[in-house]
């Protein structure tokens, strides 16, 4: 990685048109085995995920309460990732930001582009909404299906989803030999006119939304339930500090299901359905990533968007981190997702990459402490049904 950009920073100030047009071409097929496998991943990871639910239908206390605190604070963080945007405006040097009139009309177009009519077509057209919605379609009505017929989808489903991750790790493997490229590419751009200082805002933008939802929201919800705050984060500081340097809430479950039961005295009950649900569906930091990273790009490579865009955005980022699954950069395949989808240049993607690897850490482990902060209101409205039982 390191002799990869410093090539890349060679060849970027040599600025050959000879090697800047090879360094196109590196881009160019990165791009495309990116968008070969993000939507894909986007599909099969939102669609296995709900397909998962009925295995909870017995626990429906546990279940919609994990279900509607997740929703609640992952739609908070993409909130607080919008305001943040607005706030430090990271594409303010590149692109005006200009909010038009919310129109009804296109709007409406919006929600029709949404509903599919062919769903080969929404893949050959790379329709990101229709997508999600057909995934969602498909995952809610497999929960209606018999046992044995519901087990074949999810594995069918699960088993595309892990053949599909496993060709992004073969992807992610090729980027010590493609960055070089993005590097150029990226110099060509700074000598041009575009700053260093916008990927600085653009990180500062998403560090300030993290930050706000982890040590504000999150302690504040852990508040209003009656539960304290900083002996919920001493109990969680093993799962936290592994999930730092794993990068992945999947990979941090033993541990976070270790800390919530025996740390924070969590109902085994409650945290064996909580805590994996959470680990699949609980992503507050993935929520502020996409939809910063999705602006951002947006806007640096011109795009403007009206009020009602800007609103839909938090709705598409909820539904993204919804369905993202547990693992390294999913976060990433997401955005990168969305933003293939609208038919701009994503090259700036492979510029944010190295530094996503720093960003993964933290919004890993703030998933995490989310994720422990669910497991504990829905444990505290549990003890609180038994109690009431048991008092009759």
């Amino acid at each position: 990685m390191i002799i990869s950009i410093l090539i890349g920073i060679v060849v970027g100030y040599a600025d050959i048109n000879f090697i800047n047009t090879i360094s196109t071409y590196f881009v160019d097929i990165f791009m495309n085995l990116l968008k070969f496998i993000s939507l894909p991943i986007i599909f099969l990871s939102i669609s296995s995920s709900i397909c998962k639910f009925a295995k909870s239908k017995s626990f429906n206390l546990i279940f919609i309460k994990t279900v509607t605190y997740t929703l609640t604070t992952t739609l908070i963080a993409a909130i607080i990732a919008m305001l943040s945007y607005f706030v430090i405006n990271p594409a303010s040097s590149v692109s005006a930001n200009k909010l038009g009139n919310t129109e009804v009309g296109s709007f409406i177009a919006h929600l029709l582009g949404i509903i599919p009519s062919n769903i080969v077509q929404i893949f050959l057209e790379y329709n990101v909404m229709a997508v999600v919605f057909s995934a969602f379609l498909i995952g809610f009505a497999s929960n209606f299906l018999k046992n044995d017929n519901r087990e074949f989808v999810e594995k069918f489903l699960t088993s595309l989803f892990a053949l599909f991750m496993n060709i992004a790790k073969l992807v992610l493997n090729l980027l010590p030999y493609t960055l070089w490229a993005f590097i150029a590419l990226f110099i060509k751009d700074l000598r041009s006119g575009f700053m260093f200082d916008t990927i600085l805002l653009y990180m500062l933008t998403i560090i300030v939304a993290n930050v706000l939802q982890a040590a504000v929201i999150l302690p504040l919800f852990l508040k209003f339930k009656g539960i304290p705050v900083i002996n919920s984060l001493k109990g969680m500081m093993p799962a936290l500090i592994t999930a730092f340097f794993s990068k992945s809430s999947s990979a941090t479950m033993p541990t976070t299901m270790h800390c919530v039961e025996n740390n924070l005295k969590v109902r085994k009950e409650v945290a064996s359905l909580s805590i994996p649900l959470c680990t699949t569906i609980n992503m507050n930091a993935c929520a502020a990533f996409i939809y910063i990273t999705v602006l951002f790009v947006a806007q640096s490579n011109g795009v403007t968007f009206s009020t009602s865009d800007f609103i839909m955005w938090v709705v598409l980022a909820v539904v993204a981190a919804v369905g993202n699954a547990g693992v390294p950069m999913g976060c990433y395949f997401m955005a990168s997702a969305y933003l293939s989808g609208m038919d701009i240049s994503i090259y700036l993607i492979g510029i944010i990459l190295p530094f996503y690897t720093i960003l993964d850490m933290f919004e890993t482990a703030i998933n995490v402490w989310s994720d422990a902060c669910v497991s504990l209101a829905v444990d505290k409205n549990y003890r609180k049904k038994i109690d009431k039982s048991s008092s009759f």
